[in-house]
């Protein structure tokens, strides 16, 4: 390769307060996908729900969301005051623009930089950046390469090794520009960018690896990525991302050749299978991904829901246990374990699962709205009362909360309140018809008792 290229300053455009006022819905993009999976905290993908669940009354069986939950959310910070928030990223932003004039070779500030002007929705400047970012990271690694080439032939190796970290790190800059820049493409819904970009990605990835790893790939000995399995990695999210579901199961299983003792393909292949309803090849997938990964509880859970699919019951009950076991605070397991019970007539043992999921989520409405269901059915109606109450404190769009509280309040006869939550139900959810007729029965026998 040619040496590098004339150095890449980065000219900011200005923003004005109208743009400043339009961005400030804007998600803060995803951090590298690499850092996220060295911190255990690479989220899976936003698939929705997995498993076709119906939508129970209240006074039947508490509602249950199944899904296959993330290790760990990702928010993004507060805009309660978005244009004081657009004021910080863009001083942020002011602030790297000064350390890419010091450093203009620094393909780690150019990905930085380029992630703010993302925050602050500015698809140019931020495709820019992660355009230069490639630029240096392809031009250093070339010089890399070429120094490693003459160290290791002059017997150095110490300054090889140390060409060899600079050359991994190098990638795991590239790797993340060429994401980023699919993520854009993404966004702006040019599909056959998106995928010439992580063409152009694996490419980059087999070329810089032969040359600057010496045709192998950099091992390490705490479990972590190499940096060329971040970018298999990377390329079969985004896949997955953008509706390429084969594309991605076939990435998937390319990484898990690569390294046999990674979980996550395994766990990414079994969601898949999940959603093409191929129940059996997610089990034997998640299977896999709980003997590589004994302490996921998110494998777990999701092992739990595909048996309770598919009806065997007891083993959905051990999953779901031991996903519980494995992280108590699991709001998802939790809740499973309690709607598997509850449709296995052991409501107590249902409201004793809840019990403990209020401990060690208290924030859980969804828990606290259940086990109000519970609590209805098995005719505990203030206690439902109070369970309601705590979920629609903490969410107070609920609407099956509203119409529990209603539910219990006529079982109660205090039907003056039962129809203001009821009808804060149907206001919220126009859909839910049986509110409208819990509404037409509390008219009713308010009308009696007055008679």
């Amino acid at each position: 390769m040619t040496s590098s290229p004339s150095v890449i300053r980065q000219r900011r455009p200005p923003i004005s307060r109208g743009a400043v006022v339009a961005c400030a819905a804007v998600v803060v993009c995803a951090t590298v996908p690499v850092v996220l999976w060295q911190l255990a905290k690479f989220p899976a993908p936003d698939l929705g729900a997995l498993f076709n669940h119906g939508s129970p009354g209240a006074t039947t069986a508490p509602t249950v969301e199944k899904k296959v939950v993330s290790s760990v959310s990702i928010k993004s910070p507060s805009l309660t005051s978005s244009v004081a928030w657009i004021q910080v990223l863009d001083k942020a932003s002011k602030n790297l623009s000064v350390q890419i004039e010091k450093s203009p070779r620094d393909p780690a500030l150019q990905n930085r930089q380029g992630l703010l002007y993302l925050s602050l929705g500015d698809l140019s400047a931020s495709e820019q950046c992660f355009a230069n970012a490639v630029a240096l990271c392809r031009s250093s690694l070339s010089e890399c390469t070429a120094r490693m080439e003459r160290d290791r032939a002059a017997g150095k190796m110490d300054n090889c090794s140390k060409e060899l970290i600079a050359a991994s790190q190098l990638t795991v800059e590239l790797s993340a520009a060429h994401s980023h820049l699919a993520r854009i493409y993404e966004q702006k819904g040019d599909r056959q960018r998106v995928m010439a970009e992580l063409d152009q990605l694996n490419r980059d990835s087999s070329f810089f690896s032969g040359l600057a790893l010496g045709g192998g790939k950099l091992q390490t000995n705490d479990g972590r990525l190499s940096p060329l399995e971040s970018q298999s990695l990377a390329r079969a999210e985004t896949l997955l991302r953008s509706n390429r579901p084969h594309e991605a199961v076939s990435e998937y299983r390319r990484l898990a050749a690569m390294n046999p003792k990674l979980a996550i393909p395994h766990e990414r292949i079994g969601i898949v299978s999940a959603m093409s309803n191929d129940l059996p090849g997610a089990v034997q997938e998640w299977e896999i991904a709980a003997k590589l990964d004994p302490q996921s509880a998110t494998v777990q859970n999701n092992l739990g829901l595909a048996y309770a699919q598919m009806g065997v019951t007891q083993a959905a009950r051990t999953a779901f246990e031991k996903s519980i076991d494995l992280n108590p605070a699991s709001e998802e397991a939790s809740l499973n374990l309690a709607n598997l019970l509850s449709a296995d007539g052991d409501v107590d043992g249902a409201m004793q699962v809840l019990r403990n999921a209020t401990k060690h989520s208290p924030t859980s409405a969804r828990a606290h709205n259940n086990l109000g269901s519970l609590q209805s059915l098995s005719g505990a109606y203030h206690d439902a009362i109070g369970s309601y109450h705590k979920a629609l404190t903490l969410d107070p769009n609920m609407a099956s909360a509203h119409y529990g509280m209603g539910v219990a309040l006529i079982k109660t006869h205090s039907y003056l309140p039962a129809i203001k939550e009821l009808k804060q139900a149907l206001l919220i959810n126009p859909k839910m018809q049986e509110a409208q007729t819990r509404i037409e029965e509390a008219y009713r026998l308010s009308s009696r008792n007055r008679s």
